[in-house]
């Protein structure tokens, strides 16, 4: 199909997917995962790329930010379950070697990683925060 390195490993990381979220999460079990705002997703695929290589470079204060506040959050688990984050398949690349030295207990995963049927808990979006649940009216319960 391909002869490109990077996509012949993106390709079998995704096929690879299970097996991979399998080593820090059982199947049946919620994945603790961590998402980056959007904006700021778009903002890293979008912009900088490194020439030789194509892929995103994360300009190096954005790059700090991330890493510490994986970090922080890492420490305020304790270690008792690893995170995932869960990204674009153009973002994997450089947040995993961000993460791989500033926050080496998170897993960065491109969304095609993902099990379908892994369920998962969003404990943190970078940038963003989470949305308070809305209650739903009676309608919009029969909907769902």
């Amino acid at each position: 199909m391909t002869l490109d390195h990077e996509r012949l490993i993106d390709m079998v990381r995704a096929d690879l997917g299970a097996l991979v979220v399998g080593r820090i999460c059982a199947s049946d079990a919620r994945l603790p995962v961590i998402t980056l705002d959007a904006n700021l997703e778009a903002a890293i695929v979008q912009g900088l790329h490194d020439p030789a290589s194509g892929q995103p470079l994360i300009e190096p204060d954005l790059a700090c930010t991330i890493g510490d506040h994986v970090a922080a959050l890492l420490a305020e688990r304790g270690g008792a379950q690893p995170l995932a984050m869960i990204v674009q398949p153009r973002a994997r690349r450089p947040l995993a070697s961000l993460l791989r030295l500033r926050a080496p207990g998170c897993l960065v995963l491109s969304i095609n990683e993902l099990p379908a049927a892994q369920p998962i808990e969003v404990v943190a979006v970078i940038g963003g925060s989470l949305p308070a649940p809305q209650p739903q009216s009676s309608h919009e319960s029969l909907a769902a």
